[in-house]
């Protein structure tokens, strides 16, 4: 990401920027142009980047509803909604980013050659209703993410067994150790349904 490679004193100036080509898009496109959208998404990248959060989350719930109404189910529309969702999570507001991440899952599926970002989603997904204290919804979608790669991948790739252990954590969060001790020991081996609890019905 560029703006990663920004010195803080730097992130004004990229503003000036980009709130000038934001300006010119409006006024020569219009306001729901994609164009606009994208100067308002990088608008709000800057400004999360900075921290401020609330005027990030501004530019980005546009430019969301832009590339909503006019591309639908694009990888762009999934861009814009990854960084809203990244806008809300700094805000701690958790069920505006769940929103946007199942907006992502939901398009996602119905794109061909997006299981990858399927496997990312279902994980943040599961990490926020982790935050948020909802473990059947969090193992739901880790259950999503490691049927997914352990298809690709097979059982024993570190990725595998890394939501193998996130899964132990729910467990043991809910108190579950038998469960726990079946994910957290096995991480290396397929785990049959009639070993683990039935959480993905």
């Amino acid at each position: 990401d560029w703006l990663a490679k920004l010195k803080p004193p730097r992130y004004d100036e990229a503003l000036k920027y980009v709130q000038q080509a934001e300006h010119i898009c409006v006024e020569y496109l219009g306001e729901n142009h994609v164009d606009t959208a994208s100067s308002m998404l990088l608008h709000a990248q800057i400004r999360l980047s900075k921290g401020e959060y609330f005027v990030s989350h501004r530019h980005c719930t546009a430019a969301v509803r832009i590339r909503e109404n006019v591309l639908g189910n694009h990888q762009d529309t999934i861009a814009a909604l990854r960084v809203a969702a990244a806008v809300s999570e700094k805000m701690k507001d958790w069920e505006n980013a769940a929103e946007h991440h199942l907006k992502i899952l939901a398009i996602s599926e119905v794109c061909p050659n997006f299981s990858a970002e399927v496997v990312s989603t279902s994980l943040s997904l599961g990490n926020l209703y982790k935050t948020k204290g909802e473990f059947d919804a969090a193992l739901r979608h880790y259950h999503k993410a490691r049927e997914i790669l352990k298809e690709d991948k097979g059982s024993a790739h570190r990725k595998v067994r890394a939501v193998n252990l996130s899964i132990a954590d729910i467990h043991n969060l809910q108190g579950d150790f038998q469960q726990e001790a079946i994910y957290r020991n096995h991480m290396a081996v397929d785990v049959t349904q009639t070993q683990a609890a039935d959480v993905t019905q």
